[in-house]
């Protein structure tokens, strides 16, 4: 018995039931022999003659793998299916006149793999208490393949009209499982953060991630859900475009060049980017840099956009027409939350970048004398947050200072561009401190 499914007799590893190994050369039975502790001894054999050996597998049993490592200890036969074999076998043995031939055979208990499909009524990716989802989908195409070199062709069954499938006694190792049905769509994947109550197949190709069936494992949390390809569902569209940094789309400003990358995520309360969002799915822009998101389920949602290299996105909301405006948040780069209902159909969710970025810093420091100039001996101070605004007092960024050897830096990101921002708030902590006179006799407390 192949305990750790290696392929390789280890110490103390044997078969203490016994089985009956039979050599064929068909239809006649040339020998057989019975193990005594897993060993077994064909006698007689008839010399330069090819034949077959096979056993039948002890119940809830199958082999490991073969062929690996020392030819000497490794297991040699093989099984007709991945999955609910129930014999081994060697073909085209052949053995010279006189010779012995040591073949072996490592048994290893069977994996087992039982899933569910259901259909999803709301299209959430999530499979809810009651009818019709609980129940389970029937007639749902599951196959099980293996992967990672191991060549046997797929596994396939079909659903139950509880939504169930299971496969028995499958051979350890990596594998893929894929869903297909003959009149429903794939749900969403991965949403929520229980994988037993989400779908795991992809929705375009119909297959789950690589997965590792262990000997004796039961596994129950591999799913899919499916939805009617006529289901009235929500959508979020929008453009990414070169701003000149107003955040503002004008007819001369041309879409970013290259494909960009839109996030969209949900989220089960009113907050945007907190603990409780769940990715749902991303997407690239077309040729002309507008992107969609079709097929949403009801809910709460928000798209976040990848920057690219060298640019930071542009001001938001500006201006009062919705249609031509960045939506995303330069900070964040998040946009605001969205309800999605049946049918629902957002557009204009569109995003502005301005090239290049830029810095402003240097040091905050502990004005003992008040006198607003930096004296020998006046020490740096740690813990300073600086806050970044634009002229409309919205904020754009922030930084905490640190203390290095030689100063107390600050480096806060904004735009290179003449429109983007004009005015600095540093508050310092602790609320203990305050700030430097400016140079007109001003002393003031933290401004918060």
């Amino acid at each position: 018995m192949d305990s750790d499914s290696d392929g390789q007799q280890d110490a103390n590893e044997t078969l203490t039931r016994e089985v009956t190994v039979f050599a064929i050369k068909f239809p006649n039975i040339l020998a057989q022999a019975t193990t005594v502790n897993g060993v077994y001894t064909l006698n007689n054999l008839p010399a330069d003659t090819s034949f077959d050996l096979y056993f039948d597998l002890p119940t809830g049993f199958t082999l490991g793998p073969r062929n690996l490592g020392n030819d000497a200890t490794d297991n040699d036969f093989d099984v007709t299916s991945v999955a609910e074999a129930t014999r081994d076998h060697l073909d085209f043995v052949r053995v010279a006149d006189g010779a012995t031939v040591d073949l072996d055979a490592g048994v290893v208990q069977g994996a087992n793999l039982t899933i569910f499909s259901w259909r999803d009524a709301d299209g959430d990716g999530l499979q809810d208490v009651g009818d019709p989802e609980a129940i389970g989908l029937a007639d749902v195409d599951v196959s099980l393949t293996p992967r990672g070199g191991v060549f046997y062709s797929a596994t396939g069954l079909k659903s139950d009209s509880n939504g169930l499938v299971t496969f028995r006694n499958v051979r350890p190792g990596l594998f893929q499982l894929g869903f297909s049905h003959s009149t429903l769509d794939r749900t969403l994947k991965d949403q929520g953060g229980d994988d037993t109550t989400d779908s795991d197949a992809d929705p375009v190709t119909g297959n789950t991630v690589n997965f590792t069936l262990t000997p004796g494992s039961t596994t129950t949390n591999i799913d899919a859900g499916f939805v009617d390809p006529g289901q009235v569902i929500g959508s979020i569209s929008g453009h990414a475009w070169f701003d000149n940094g107003d955040g503002i789309r004008q007819t001369l400003e041309t879409s970013l060049t290259g494909i960009h990358v839109i996030g969209l995520y949900k989220s089960t309360d009113t907050l945007v980017g907190n603990a409780d969002d769940q990715f749902v799915d991303s997407t690239a822009t077309d040729a002309s840099q507008n992107y969609q998101f079709s097929k949403i389920a009801p809910g709460s949602y928000y798209v976040r956009t990848m920057v690219p290299s060298n640019h930071v996105v542009t001001l938001q909301n500006q201006g009062t027409n919705d249609t031509i405006d960045s939506d995303f948040n330069p900070v964040s780069k998040n946009s605001a939350l969205m309800t999605i209902a049946d049918g629902t159909a957002i557009s204009s969710v569109d995003v502005g970048f301005v090239a290049g970025t830029g810095s402003i810093g240097n040091f905050v420091w502990k004005d003992t004398d008040r006198d607003g100039v930096q004296d020998a001996g006046e020490t740096r101070l740690a813990g300073a947050t600086v806050r970044l605004f634009t002229s409309a007092n919205v904020l754009v960024g922030s930084a905490f200072t640190t203390i290095t050897t030689t100063t107390s830096s600050c480096p806060v990101s904004m735009h290179q561009t003449s429109k983007s921002l004009s005015m600095i708030r540093a508050v310092v902590s602790p609320e203990a401190v305050t700030k430097s006179s400016s140079g007109k006799g001003k002393r003031t407390p933290p401004e918060l």
